[in-house]
């Protein structure tokens, strides 16, 4: 039986077949809940889990009956990676004005088997819509991190580029200004510059945490994405 739907599902139903995928926003608490249980259910190594910087989730839905088929999300890129950012080709100051050019598809997880690359197809025409809707910027790469055993074929299917492994650490920037956006105690210390409760000095701008060394995978989005994230004028 399966938690989400109560019912005996056919995994397997739709492989081979042309679905007419819709990519529905994560807005309401009730579909946040959905989005959750179904990385939770069905993605192979990571929980739903929060992130305090840009977002965006969708729940996959078949547009012909509704039925909920996966979770897509995306988020801010990963401050420093070595082999994304000699494949960029940007200096440290480059990469500090675009990185906000760039999202991370960092949840994807699919309930049916055989149509993830018709979901990345959407996400692909989809994301670059919703990311200059509600942050203001243009997004013109996305990039994922596939953590091995698994090798990524569902990408390396929708034409997503290879380039390497990560260190083994994370950096991310600290989200101060989104967190001052905020209600609550976070957000007064945040306006107020007092964060120390949260383990964040005055002088840090990034968090570094220990992870697995993981696949690194891009898919441009746009003809001149190069021409934008090299360029130093905003």
């Amino acid at each position: 039986m399966d938690g989400l739907f109560d019912i005996e599902i056919d995994y397997t139903k739709y492989v081979g077949q042309k679905v007419n995928i819709e990519l529905e926003v994560c807005l309401r608490p009730e579909q946040n809940s959905v989005f959750r249980q179904v990385i939770d259910d069905h993605h192979s190594y990571i929980n739903a889990k929060d992130t305090c910087n840009r977002r965006i989730n969708w729940l996959v839905k078949n547009a012909d009956n509704r039925e909920v088929l996966g979770a897509v999300g995306i988020n801010s890129a990963i401050l420093a990676m070595a082999d994304r950012d000699k494949y960029i080709g940007w200096n440290k100051e480059q990469r500090m004005r675009h990185l906000n050019n760039i999202a991370n598809n960092y949840r994807f997880a699919m309930i049916y088997t055989g149509i993830g690359s018709q979901v990345l197809s959407a996400l692909r025409k989809e994301a670059p819509i919703r990311w200059e809707e509600k942050y203001g910027d243009e997004l013109v790469l996305l990039e994922t991190l596939v953590k091995p055993p698994w090798t990524g074929g569902v990408y390396i299917a929708s034409g997503w580029e290879k380039l390497g492994m990560t260190k083994g650490y994370s950096v991310s920037k600290l989200p101060i200004k989104l967190w001052a956006q905020g209600t609550g105690r976070r957000a007064e210390l945040a306006r107020s510059g007092r964060l120390s409760e949260y383990g964040v000095k005055k002088s840090d701008v990034v968090k570094v945490t220990r992870s697995s060394p993981k696949i690194i995978f891009v898919k441009p989005l746009r003809k001149r994405w190069k021409k934008l994230l090299l360029s130093r004028e905003e």
